[in-house]
C-alpha cells in the first residue's frame, strides 16, 4: 500500500463490543496511541477505519476500538488482517534511528574504504536487522546495529558505517 506503513496485524477480537487486539511490529508502540485512522487489509478486502480509542499493551500489543466495528462477529472477520497506517503518522526519527523504508536507496560509505554501495533491502533476524547493500553486483550484509552504523545523513541520502577489517573480503569468490 503506497504511502502507508505496515504497523502489524489483528490478532483477534477483544471483548464483545468489536474491539480488536493488535500485534504491532515497532520499537515504540506507545507513540501510536493518537492514531486517527487505520487501514485493515486481507486477501479479499481493504478498509479504512476511524479510531475511537487505542491503548498500548506492553510489550507489543494494542487494543483498538474503531467507529465502524461495533460487535464481536464483525471484529472476527478482520482476524489476521494487516494493520496499515499513513506515513504521515510515523514519528520523526533523528540521529542513528531510522525506518527501513526510509533508507532504501541510500548510499553506504565505510569510514576507511569509502563508498560500498546502495542499500537495497533489509532482513529481519532473531538477533537484529541486517542491511543488504549492492556492492558491485554482490549483496553485502551489514548488521543494523550501533556498533556498525556511524552516521545517517537524511539530506544527502547516505549512511556511514564502520566495517571490521577485511569485511568485504568474505564476499569475494
Amino acid at each position: 500500500m503506497e504511502n502507508h506503513y505496515l504497523l502489524g496485524y489483528v490478532v483477534r477480537p477483544h471483548g464483545i463490543k468489536g474491539a480488536l487486539k493488535l500485534k504491532v511490529d515497532t520499537d515504540f508502540p506507545e507513540k501510536y496511541t493518537k492514531l486517527k485512522h487505520i487501514t485493515l487489509n486481507t486477501n479479499t478486502k481493504t478498509e479504512t477505519f476511524d479510531v475511537q480509542k487505542l491503548s498500548y499493551s506492553p510489550p507489543d500489543e494494542m487494543i483498538v476500538i474503531v467507529k465502524q466495528i461495533t460487535d464481536r462477529n464483525t471484529a472476527e472477520l478482520w482476524k489476521g488482517a494487516e494493520v496499515w497506517i499513513s506515513m504521515d503518522f510515523l514519528p520523526k526519527l533523528s540521529g542513528k534511528k531510522f525506518y527501513f523504508h526510509e533508507v532504501i536507496g541510500f548510499q553506504v560509505k565505510d569510514v576507511q574504504l569509502g563508498i560500498i554501495g546502495e542499500i537495497v533491502q533489509f532482513y529481519e533476524t532473531a538477533a537484529h536487522p541486517i542491511i543488504a547493500v549492492n556492492h558491485n553486483g554482490t549483496e553485502v550484509l551489514i548488521p543494523a546495529v550501533d556498533e556498525f552504523i556511524t552516521e545517517i545523513n537524511r539530506d544527502e541520502h547516505y549512511m556511514i558505517v564502520s566495517l571490521p577489517e577485511n569485511w568485504l573480503e568474505i564476499y569475494k569468490d
